[in-house]
């Protein structure tokens, strides 16, 4: 039989959420913040960066986030870069482990 075990509940209010391959969790706050799910520190924490405020965001591991703000605007770095727009504007957005987007 497989033992449980517990994890104390973390409450944070989210507008999107994606996981990658790689573990790797982030989502956006009702702020539009950018925010990781450090998994050492059992707790949420901005992306450093100068990220914009997203409505969107997709993780295809922790070197390739890709965002969208309310104009659908298309941003891309990883957890530790600084985002860079990209051109065009999209509806939604989905990255893959692999790279692809």
């Amino acid at each position: 039989m497989a033992s449980v075990i517990p994890v104390s509940a973390v409450a944070v209010d989210l507008l999107d959420l994606s996981v990658a391959a790689d573990g790797t969790v982030v989502g956006v706050a009702p702020s539009g913040a950018v925010l990781h799910w450090d998994t050492r520190n059992q707790a949420w924490s901005a992306i450093a960066g100068d990220w914009p405020k997203l409505s969107h965001v997709s993780v295809g591991s922790s070197n390739d986030l890709w965002g969208l703000d309310s104009a659908g605007s298309v941003y891309r770095a990883s957890l530790t870069g600084r985002p860079k727009q990209v051109p065009g504007t999209l509806v939604c957005i989905s990255a893959a482990a692999d790279g692809t987007v």
